[in-house]
C-alpha cells in the first residue's frame, strides 16, 4: 500500500464517499442507516455532521475510519480505496493517518497522561527521546503538561478531553475524526475543547469531520452536513449560524 504523499495536489479531494450504503439487520427487518452517500472533502477543511443521535453520524465515521465496511460504495482517502483493503491494512493505515477524538475520551486508565500521548507514537514505531519530546510538545500546547505524570481518573473531564486531542494529533496524521468531543462536556468547557480543536487543526492543515448535535460546535465548521433519512444534506451557513 502506498502512503499518502503529503505534498498532494490539492485539486484532488482528500476524502471521496462514493455511494456509500450501511444497513443491519434486525431481527426480521433491515434497518437502513445510510443511503448512497455521496461527498468529497479537501484537506485542510472542517466538516461538520449533524444530526440526532441514531441518524448514522457515527455509522459515517466509523466507515471513513475503516473501523466498519460498507454495504455497498467506497471510501476513498488520498486515493487509496480503503473499502478495497484487508481489516490488517485497514487498521494499519489507520494508525498511521487518522487520529480519532471520543465522547468519553477512551484514554486507558492505567497509563499516566504522557503514556498515553506515547501509545500511538509507539504504534507507529516512534519511541526514545523523540516520542517524549513530541508528547511533551503536544502537552504543553494543549496546557497539561504538567499533569504528564497523572492518571486519566485525576483529571476533569474537560481536562481529559485536551489529552485526547494531544493523542489524536502527536503522530501527525492528516485526517482527525471527532465524534461528539463535546457530549460528555458542560457548555463552557465544550466551548474551550472546540475552539482548540480548531486552532490545533488549522495550525496543521488538518482535516476534520466532527460528528455533533450542537449547533455551537458546528460553527467552527467550513461545510456543514445533516444526515437526514440516510443521505448527507449539505446546509447553507444561515441555517448554522
Amino acid at each position: 500500500m502506498t502512503e499518502p504523499s503529503t505534498s498532494a495536489n490539492q485539486d484532488t479531494p482528500h476524502i471521496c464517499l462514493r455511494d456509500l450504503s450501511k444497513t443491519y439487520r434486525e431481527g426480521d427487518q433491515v434497518r437502513t442507516v445510510l443511503d448512497g452517500v455521496n461527498a468529497s472533502f479537501r484537506q485542510g477543511e472542517i466538516i461538520a455532521l449533524l444530526g440526532p443521535s441514531g441518524s448514522g453520524k457515527s455509522t459515517l465515521l466509523n466507515l471513513i475510519s475503516g473501523i466498519d465496511t460498507p454495504t455497498s460504495g467506497d471510501v476513498i482517502i488520498d486515493s487509496i480505496n480503503l473499502t478495497s483493503l484487508s481489516e490488517q491494512r485497514r487498521t494499519l493505515y489507520r494508525r498511521s493517518n487518522i487520529g480519532y477524538v471520543f465522547q468519553f475520551f477512551n484514554l486507558v486508565p492505567t497509563l499516566t497522561v504522557l503514556e498515553n500521548l506515547l501509545l500511538p507514537l509507539e504504534l507507529n514505531g516512534i519511541s526514545g527521546g523523540d516520542a517524549r519530546d513530541r508528547a511533551m510538545a503536544l502537552l504543553k500546547e494543549v496546557g497539561l503538561d504538567d499533569r504528564a505524570g497523572s492518571f486519566p481518573d485525576r483529571l476533569s473531564g474537560g481536562e481529559q478531553q485536551r489529552v485526547a486531542l494531544g493523542r489524536a494529533l502527536v503522530h501527525e496524521p492528516r485526517l482527525i475524526l471527532a465524534d461528539e468531543p463535546t457530549g460528555n462536556l458542560d457548555g463552557a468547557t465544550g466551548k474551550q475543547v472546540i475552539s482548540l480543536l480548531e486552532s490545533m487543526a488549522r495550525q496543521r492543515g488538518k482535516t476534520v469531520l466532527m460528528a455533533t448535535h450542537v449547533m455551537e460546535a458546528a460553527k467552527i465548521a467550513d461545510r456543514v452536513f445533516a444526515i437526514q433519512d440516510g443521505r448527507l444534506l449539505e446546509q447553507s451557513p444561515a441555517t448554522t449560524r
